[in-house]
């Protein structure tokens, strides 16, 4: 598969790393990287908005204090690290982010069948299963695991949803198995619509039909 990146950065969660993360830190007087224009220093920000927006408000505090020890006063001035170094710090010592997705979930989640799954409910199961079997699901047999695989996994998300509404903490598990479910099916919702308003441009609906129903 060709891996083509698909984040998941709006205009609320790239806000919010600015908030959380480099506005504190501009503010302290750290400064641009030697050597670098505003220009430069503009473009690094605003793929750390961008990259880092899979992170919640409390992370991205965390990380603003585990990146501290990198940050490097040269000629009386406090210099941002490099943005490998920041994002591998984000990776290593929080949490990794959503993986990437393939041209084949672009088309199947934006085809007429992805459509009718995010609309059902289990968007989320269908990139599930594409990313464990490397297939599209074009069987009616196919389609019927991506549901049943949808129920079982439900039981856990509510609840692990419900712990997190009432403040409990999750261990790192289900921090990661709620994280990557939400960040799926966020990608669901995104591609089917992306899909939805290409079908309604080019009058094309067609795609991957037959979902078993």
């Amino acid at each position: 598969m060709t891996g083509v990146i698909l984040t998941s950065a709006t205009p609320e969660t790239r806000r919010r790393v600015r908030e959380c993360f480099i506005d504190p830190l501009t503010e302290e007087g750290v400064e641009r990287i030697a050597g670098s224009t505003v220009v430069d220093h503009d473009a690094v920000v605003k793929e750390l908005c961008g990259r880092l927006s899979y992170l919640r408000p409390a992370e991205l505090h965390r990380l603003r204090e585990l990146i501290r020890p990198y940050i490097k006063v040269k000629r009386g001035a406090a210099r941002w690290p490099a943005v490998s170094l920041i994002l591998s710090v984000a990776e290593w010592s929080i949490r990794r982010p959503p993986p990437s997705c393939s041209e084949m979930v672009r088309a199947i989640m934006g085809c007429s069948a992805g459509q009718r799954a995010v609309a059902d409910g289990y968007g989320a199961a269908a990139i599930f299963y594409m990313r464990k079997i490397g297939a599209p699901p074009h069987t009616k047999f196919a389609w019927d695991q991506v549901r049943a695989d949808h129920v079982r996994r439900m039981g856990s998300i509510t609840h692990l949803r419900g712990k997190r509404a009432a403040g409990v903490v999750l261990t790192s598990g289900e921090e990661r198995e709620l994280d990557l479910f939400e960040a799926y099916d966020a990608l669901a919702t995104r591609l089917a619509a992306e899909g939805a308003a290409n079908g309604a441009e080019t009058g094309n609906t067609s795609g991957v039909e037959n979902d078993g129903r």
